[in-house]
């Protein structure tokens, strides 16, 4: 009778019931039952992982720590294209953060980077749009700062800016000496691709193996000449003043806006 009475609160657990006990229309409801419970499981966990992923961290330190990790991430995925109306290997904003990249202008709304400065020849491989969008200059617009902290952000920025400069001017140049390694290689493909001296797959093969050349050497003489290791350490301080600058409010609402 025991036995019996646990098979039957077990199955009962297990949604499960066999038909000599329970009716079809039963199993179909506690099949059902123990579904919803499975789904609301699953949400709750779900939301408690969001809530994990969203904790503001306590400390000024961490959050820029934290904000200083998510830059050399981005920076880090490394995405390359071959642009075949060039005879080129393409890169977007030299594979780096648009943190790297912010400057004084970005404090305004309508202001525009100037693509066609030589002094800072880098902004003609970049896409400015993007760069005012995803840059942190933007999330200091959402912190409500007055005058006096205005204009310590634009002289602030405009040192930051002054220090990345060269760093990213030399990565330019890394990336414009190095793609030009490829073009005459790319176009020669394009040519025998084009008179059928070789196939489809052959040439994509080939796109493909320059793509992973290029990345390789890239990344190899980036690691050697520190670059952006310096990009790093800049963006910390720059965020170490902005800190400093801001109410510790405003600085957990700039937080809240810039990290992705």
């Amino acid at each position: 009778m025991i036995s019996s009475l646990f098979a039957h609160y077990f199955a009962i657990y297990l949604g499960v019931m066999s038909q000599f006990r329970v009716c079809g229309s039963e199993i179909s409801v506690m099949r059902s039952i123990t579904s919803l419970l499975n789904l609301a499981a699953f949400i709750l966990l779900g939301l408690a992982s969001c809530r994990e992923n969203n904790i503001v961290p306590v400390s000024a330190n961490e959050k820029i720590t934290a904000l200083v990790v998510q830059a050399e991430t981005e920076t880090k995925k490394i995405q390359s294209s071959v642009d075949l109306t060039a005879n080129s290997i393409s890169i977007e904003n030299l594979a780096l953060s648009p943190d790297y990249f912010v400057d004084e202008h970005h404090l305004s709304p309508l202001a525009l980077l100037d693509t066609q400065t030589t002094r800072e020849p880098w902004k003609k491989e970049c896409n400015t749009e993007f760069l005012r969008e995803r840059g942190f200059g933007k999330c200091l617009l959402s912190t409500d700062i007055n005058p006096s902290q205005t204009a310590s952000m634009v002289q602030t920025l405009k040192e930051y800016a002054a220090q990345q400069k060269e760093i990213l001017n030399d990565e330019y140049r890394l990336f414009v000496d190095l793609k030009s390694h490829y073009k005459d290689r790319i176009a020669a493909d394009i040519d025998s691709f084009m008179h059928a001296e070789i196939d489809e797959s052959s040439f994509q093969q080939k796109m493909k193996q320059y793509q992973q050349d290029f990345l390789y050497e890239f990344n190899r003489q980036r690691k050697a000449n520190k670059n952006l290791s310096m990009l790093s350490v800049n963006y910390r301080k720059a965020l170490e003043t902005i800190q400093s600058t801001l109410s510790e409010a405003q600085f957990k609402q700039f937080y809240i806006c810039h990290k992705r």
